[in-house]
């Protein structure tokens, strides 16, 4: 229709309001035609132009506004008012003064189902502006409805995936036991050592040979009381080995239960001729197989070696030699004492048997602290055994090998700062480099030495000070 047509060319070109127009309108299969005026006001309102020769045509929606500025979407260059006009604008109908399109469809993202161009609705995208790759089932593993593919923080651990060593593992602290880089949280042998967490007796101590004693699935390197005998092994003389009446035949420390060499002779396992005997020179005067340290027939003639006056010599008289131990008295070092092997610790040509002073430190035997070792009058503890020769010296229950004190009386064996030495012995206990004795908090690291209040009492352990800044 020639009217219809003239007026959607002027209103595409003219100011509208308040004007009058003028049109043409034929009827249908005829050759007249009149002219008619009309205001705009008449056309916006939907009022016919009375005209007898055209029909009655109703003109299209003319109240839609979407922008609500007043003028009819029909007529509006600019629908929804965001300055770019209808014909260049990518969402013509939604205002989007960025123009953004990130799938570069021809739709603008603020009016795109579908942003990125995936195939999946933006309501139900985990990454509405990341293009999830065909196939691929998108990933929360946070859950915080943001998917892997686009968010900076996968875990939500507050450490941005760019610097986090573990950005599938909520691990805030990165934790690294073992110092390879990768924190516990997701590294599969936490200890470095060859296992695999989930087949590791000790996950966080290094155990390469799985060692297990007691067989309960927690390996020795981790373990309290590997030998499970009720004994915890710093203070348990047969580690590996259970030994719960901690028996030491020879008390030399080791358990007899795991003591090569029980007796303390010298001799070890199927070695000793006499392995619960002292028989350190492994004579065996009838060559029986028996120590004569345990055969009760040494010469094997017949006389028990109680009854017997020459006990290791099948003869009736032994005059010559009366202590009985092999040695002539010509040349034995102690011809009053047996000593068949003539031991001499000091070196000083008289047998320890008959020696007064057995280690030759100038302290008789009986008041040495520590006969067989030459040593002072030193005993920590004041157990008489002196600390040259003591297993424990300080005495607080921690064999010296497991004291992280071990001349310091320490049976917590605290240490604040964790350096190996214990608080007791520590001339830096809390390790803030400022030693004990000039330390006004000694306990607690106050490497500035802080004193709010000039008392004296550094402020970290001042409980005026502390009650102050709780408040």
């Amino acid at each position: 229709m020639l009217w219809k047509a003239t007026l959607l060319a002027f209103l595409s070109t003219q100011a509208v309001d308040g004007c009058q127009l003028t049109f043409e309108s034929k009827e249908v299969g005829g050759e007249d035609s009149q002219t008619a005026d009309a205001s705009f006001s008449d056309i916006v309102a939907g009022s016919d132009v009375e005209d007898t020769s055209a029909p009655d045509i109703s003109l299209p929606p003319d109240k839609v506004d979407t922008d609500g500025d007043g003028i009819p979407d029909i007529i509006d260059l600019d629908d929804d008012n965001d300055g770019i006009p209808d014909l260049a604008d990518i969402c013509p109908l939604v205002p989007d003064f960025g123009q953004w399109d990130k799938d570069d469809d021809g739709l603008g993202d603020a009016c795109d189902d579908d942003d990125d161009g995936d195939g999946i609705p933006d309501e139900s995208d985990l990454c509405p502006l990341k293009w999830d790759p065909p196939g691929v089932i998108p990933v929360d593993t946070d859950g915080d409805g943001m998917g892997d593919l686009c968010d900076p923080d996968d875990d939500n651990d507050g450490l941005l995936d760019l610097v986090d060593l573990c950005p599938m593992d909520f691990a805030p602290k990165h934790l690294d036991s073992d110092g390879d880089g990768i924190p516990d949280e997701c590294d599969d042998d936490d200890d470095n050592d060859g296992w695999a967490d989930v087949w590791d007796n000790c996950p966080m101590v290094s155990n390469p040979f799985q060692a297990d004693s007691d067989g309960d699935w927690l390996g020795n390197a981790c373990d309290d009381d590997d030998d499970n005998d009720g004994i915890p092994d710093v203070f348990d003389n047969c580690e590996t080995v259970p030994n719960g009446g901690q028996c030491d035949f020879d008390k030399d420390g080791i358990g007899s239960e795991c003591d090569d060499d029980i007796d303390g002779d010298g001799a070890t396992g199927s070695d000793d001729n006499c392995p619960v005997f002292p028989n350190k020179y492994q004579l065996d005067s009838d060559n029986d197989g028996m120590g004569d340290g345990c055969d009760p027939d040494a010469d094997n003639d017949g006389i028990p070696d109680l009854e017997d006056p020459c006990p290791v010599v099948a003869a009736p008289d032994c005059s010559s030699d009366p202590d009985k131990d092999l040695v002539d008295n010509a040349v034995d070092n102690c011809p009053s004492w047996p000593n068949p092997m003539q031991e001499d610790l000091d070196g000083d040509g008289i047998g320890d048997p008959c020696d007064p002073d057995i280690d030759g430190d100038g302290i008789d035997n009986e008041y040495d602290l520590c006969r067989f070792v030459p040593s002072d009058f030193d005993d920590l503890d004041g157990d008489t055994i002196g600390d040259d020769c003591d297993p424990d010296m300080d005495g607080d229950t921690f064999k010296n090998e497991w004291d992280n004190c071990p001349a310091a009386f320490n049976p917590n064996q605290f240490d604040i700062d964790g350096d190996g030495f214990g608080d007791a012995c520590d001339p830096d206990a809390d390790g803030d480099l400022v030693p004990n004795v000039f330390d006004n908090c000694p306990f607690d690291a106050n490497p500035t030495q802080a004193d709010q209040d000039k008392d004296g009492l550094g402020d970290p352990c001042d409980p005026k000070v502390s009650v102050f800044k709780k408040k």
